[in-house]
């Protein structure tokens, strides 16, 4: 499934529509008057936004040239991950409350804002709940996530925030923290996303026996798929920069494949961009990085968000076996349906030897974008 390839084949090319620009300047992501300048990237042919490549690229960032043309510089720096989820303990708390900041890089479009990530806001629930569990009850021996169940409540803005703790049960076999990220923006407690982690020993300890179900055909990196990237969907959401995604080849691409799940589902290899290698931390970040499969079914694919939000409303996750230095990792994500206004996605993150490290489930809601009450037409 995964060496990488010195066998070049020639890149192919496929021109998106423009979802506009307006939007995200007023927010602060595009400087102003580049607006023009990126729409008429989407009507140049010449200089398309989105472009597959194959495997021989595969040690190039997104933002090189050669692997997103139209790249566009971010005004701030790209924090990663395990750097930005730092936190500190806040005296006088207690040793009940973290202190940390969102940094640009992290955050996306939520309406009218900059908003922290689902994944990274996710991520930092659980290593808060980690470090908490750590320097509270320092005799315990089982502080590792097993599973986490979270629920966003409202958009958690860049910038500064707390995590509040508490520990709901404390035992020999497990414990179970609840995390709550609040919003420094106000002065009372406003807490924007909840999470429930249950820890305990994630190393296998041969108590009992292990079963490993096949998870089926997964596409071969080097012969299958091809690069996936799309310099405007980078620059409004730059969460989605930090990884370098592989899809496979097939009719579909680059958001679903024939041979691989059908339309309902999306199969991609992901390595992270600043050469790290993956962490059980960035687990959940990965889970939240899938594009919505609903794109999968409208005419303008991923653009679909000018037209509607997709924001994620709630994840559950099961952590099956620990993640160390993994350089490659894929996620299988299947939608069961889109209703009402929202649907879910069944996510499975397997490693090279094709074993499940994690399983999520994501749910998410469609929201018509535009002014109160304005439909501005059907998914």
């Amino acid at each position: 499934m995964g060496r990488s390839s010195a066998d070049a084949q020639p890149s192919k090319q496929v021109l998106i529509g423009s979802p506009g620009t307006s939007a995200y300047s007023e927010v602060g992501l595009f400087p102003r008057g580049t607006e023009a300048s990126i729409d008429l990237m989407y009507k140049n042919t010449l200089s398309p936004a989105l472009t597959i490549q194959t495997m021989a690229d595969a040690h190039l960032p997104n933002s090189h040239p050669d692997v997103t043309p139209d790249w566009q510089p971010y005004d701030f720096p790209r924090t990663s991950l395990l750097e930005g989820i730092k936190v500190q303990l806040i005296e006088g708390s207690e040793g009940q409350r973290y202190a940390g900041s969102v940094p640009q890089v992290w955050g996306a479009v939520a309406g009218r804002r900059l908003a922290a990530h689902g994944g990274f806001c996710a991520t930092t629930l659980m290593t808060t709940a980690r470090q908490y569990i750590r320097d509270k009850y320092e005799h315990l021996a089982q502080v590792e996530p097993l599973n986490m169940f979270v629920e966003y409540l409202a958009p958690l803005p860049v910038g500064p925030y707390q995590v509040a703790l508490e520990t709901l049960h404390l035992g020999k076999r497990g414990s179970t923290i609840q995390a709550r990220l609040i919003s420094n923006e106000e002065e009372k407690d406003h807490t924007c996303t909840v999470g429930i982690i249950r820890f305990g020993i994630l190393k296998d300890e041969g108590h009992t026996e292990n079963i490993h179900p096949p998870v089926g055909p997964l596409p071969d990196r080097v012969n299958e798929c091809m690069r996936w990237t799309d310099a405007l969907y980078f620059f409004f959401n730059p969460p989605t920069g930090s990884v370098r995604t592989y899809v496979p080849n097939d009719k579909g691409t680059p958001f679903w494949s024939e041979k691989y799940g059908g339309q309902n589902s999306r199969y991609q290899w992901d390595k992270l961009d600043n050469g790290e290698k993956f962490q059980l931390e960035h687990i959940t970040m990965l889970a939240d990085l899938v594009p919505a499969i609903p794109a999968n079914y409208a005419e303008e694919g991923l653009m679909v968000g000018a037209r509607f939000r997709i924001p994620t409303t709630a994840i559950h996750i099961m952590f099956h076996s620990e993640v160390k230095d993994e350089e490659w990792l894929l996620t299988k994500s299947t939608m069961n349906r889109l209703h009402a206004g929202r649907f879910d996605m069944n996510i499975q993150i397997i490693n090279d030897a094709g074993e499940i490290v994690a399983s999520c489930v994501h749910l998410c809601s469609v929201i018509p974008q535009g002014k109160s009450g304005q439909i501005t037409g059907k998914l």
